[in-house]
């Protein structure tokens, strides 16, 4: 994805996107992931509800109904730094 918000700038530490993941999850400002996506190419412009950029027609789009019952949508790097920020947040400290 052209624009990405994964693309660090230099190496190690988390990407940026997990970082603004994280921060939301924390705030409140955005829930759990959804437990089940429907997957397509969008046939118009959505806004991801994870970075608040557009997906445009003919990108992969992850559709899901959010916990208001509106239909939402998320890119697929968004769904998965929002998918694995979740699971941390609720991983046991060891």
């Amino acid at each position: 994805m052209r624009g990405s918000p994964t693309n660090g700038a230099g190496g190690g530490g988390e990407p940026p996107l997990y970082q603004e993941v994280r921060k939301r999850f924390e705030q409140g400002t955005l829930t759990s992931p959804p437990k089940q996506v429907q997957v397509g190419r969008a046939i118009r412009r959505h806004t991801c509800v994870v970075c608040q950029r557009l997906i445009r027609p003919g990108q992969v789009q992850n559709d899901f109904r959010s916990d208001d019952g509106a239909r939402a949508s998320v890119h697929t790097l968004c769904l998965r730094a929002w998918v694995d920020v979740s699971r941390a947040q609720k991983a046991p400290e060891r």
